[in-house]
């Protein structure tokens, strides 16, 4: 028995000298609620460790989650591959991206880490009944005082199964128009997400709001915010030209209608027209389709229906 007591306190000690309890704490406390994950490190899904390049801080995801009074609040994973000796993973909790941020804000460490693998299972699927899960990620490897595995779930988000290029990293709703949001706490005055637009807006009377674009040089000039639209949110061809790169609008759905959006074709039909690589806005555009008696015309923004 007193093998054992110590063995047990000697276990202790190391996972409190780690810094375990802390990472997995912030972690599970925060990145559950995620509206979004990206940047996420290619290396993962391959069931091989990350031993590359060593002594060298790597970023493994970005997770933007809503915090108490509706603020995206960066949550960033970083592991310290190992060199000589062990790795470190890190959890810092920004106002900032994490491109770059390995340092700045709250942070997080679990130190003496091996082996670790990163896994973000494929898409599952979509079943609107008690049988619906969220998307879910898992770190496993080990640690000094043994293997570990760590599941954290995504209540917001379901995982895509294929990525397009230029699109945004495992970033599809469970539920649209749904969040699942911490717990409320009794000081802060309101903790709900800033949800925009109302059921009314719509292109055609200028009261949509577009909630990410792109420029004609394919440079992003309205980040994304389309998790924040109330009422969904729905693509139309801008005026970049460049691959999938369209221009995202808060609301129900009329694309094709008098006055609304055309409806975007997708990226193979376009391949299939010789459009490969082109998103031009301009009349008569083959890149989107509308009712019978309607054509395609570029209102200088978007392709429009009239």
């Amino acid at each position: 028995m007193k093998w054992l007591m110590t063995f047990l306190l000697l276990m202790t000690s190391c996972v409190e000298k780690s810094g375990k309890v802390d990472f997995e704490t912030s972690i599970l406390k925060n990145v559950p609620f995620a509206l979004k994950i990206d940047g996420v490190f290619p290396g993962i899904n391959k069931d091989l460790e990350i031993k590359t390049p060593p002594n060298t801080w790597i970023r493994v995801f970005q997770a933007e989650v809503p915090n108490q009074n509706g603020e995206i609040i960066f949550h960033c994973v970083y592991y310290k591959v190992p060199g000589k000796e062990a790795g470190v993973l890190r959890h810092i909790e920004s106002n900032e991206s994490c491109l770059g941020n390995y340092k700045s804000g709250k942070v997080f460490d679990w130190t003496g880490i091996n082996q670790l693998k990163v896994w973000l299972p494929e898409f599952e699927r979509k079943i609107f009944d008690k049988t619906l899960k969220p998307g879910r990620f898992y770190l496993t490897g080990r640690e000094e005082v043994g293997d570990f595995f760590f599941e954290v779930p995504l209540f917001n988000l379901n995982l895509e199964r294929k990525l397009e290029r230029h699109a945004s990293t495992f970033s599809s709703r469970m539920l649209k128009g749904v969040f699942v949001a911490k717990k409320r706490d009794p000081n802060v005055k309101s903790q709900q997400v800033k949800l925009v637009g109302d059921f009314e807006d719509n292109y055609r009377d200028r009261t949509a709001k577009v909630c990410h674009e792109y420029s004609k040089d394919c440079k992003e000039t309205t980040s994304n915010s389309c998790e924040t639209c109330r009422f969904g949110w729905y693509s139309a061809v801008g005026i970049s030209t460049c691959e999938g790169q369209f221009t995202r609008f808060c609301g129900v759905n009329k694309c094709g209608q008098r006055g609304m959006p055309a409806c975007p074709r997708g990226i193979e039909s376009a391949r299939r027209m010789g459009l490969d690589n082109i998103m031009l806005c301009y009349d008569g555009s083959p890149l989107g389709y509308c009712e019978a008696g309607l054509k395609t015309v570029c209102d200088g923004k978007i392709l429009v229906c009239l």
